[in-house]
C-alpha cells in the first residue's frame, strides 16, 4: 500500500460511504469534519497520501485547507480528491481568485457524488509507487 486515505467531510453519512468503500479496497483510512480537524490528523499521521476534500466545512473550509497544504512542504507530495455540490468552473474561478495552485488536485467531483469512481481511482493512484 502506497500511503492512508484522510477523509474530510462534514456529512457523516458521505463520509462513511467512502470509508467503507476504501477499506474494502484495503486502503486505511482516517476522518475529519473540518479543514482544522483535517489538519490535526494530518500531523499525527504521517502515512497520510491522499486527501479527499469537502470544500463546504466548517471552521476550515477547503480552500483554506488547500491554501494550508500549499503553504507546507512536508504536505506537497499529497494527492488531494476534491468533493463539492458547486460547479468546477465555480471552484476554479475561486480557486483563481484566491491565487491558490491546482497541481495537487488530482480530481474533482461534483455531489451527488459518483462515489465508486472516485474510490476506483484513489485505489489507483494509492497502489502506485
Amino acid at each position: 500500500m502506497a500511503g492512508e486515505v484522510l477523509i474530510i467531510e462534514d456529512d457523516i453519512v458521505n463520509q462513511l460511504v467512502i470509508k467503507k468503500l476504501l477499506q474494502k479496497k484495503s486502503i486505511s483510512t482516517h476522518e475529519a469534519e473540518n479543514g482544522q480537524s483535517g489538519i490535526d490528523v494530518l500531523k499525527k499521521n504521517p502515512g497520510i497520501r491522499h486527501i479527499v476534500l469537502d470544500l463546504n466545512l466548517p471552521i476550515m473550509d477547503g480552500y483554506s485547507f488547500i491554501e494550508y497544504i500549499n503553504a507546507h512542504d512536508e504536505y506537497r507530495h499529497i494527492k488531494i480528491y476534491v468533493v463539492s455540490c458547486y460547479a468546477q468552473s465555480a471552484f476554479n474561478a475561486k480557486m483563481n481568485n484566491r491565487n491558490i495552485e491546482l497541481s495537487q488536485i488530482v480530481q474533482y467531483y461534483e455531489k451527488p457524488l459518483a462515489i465508486q469512481e472516485m474510490v476506483e481511482t484513489i485505489s489507483a493512484n494509492a497502489t502506485v509507487r
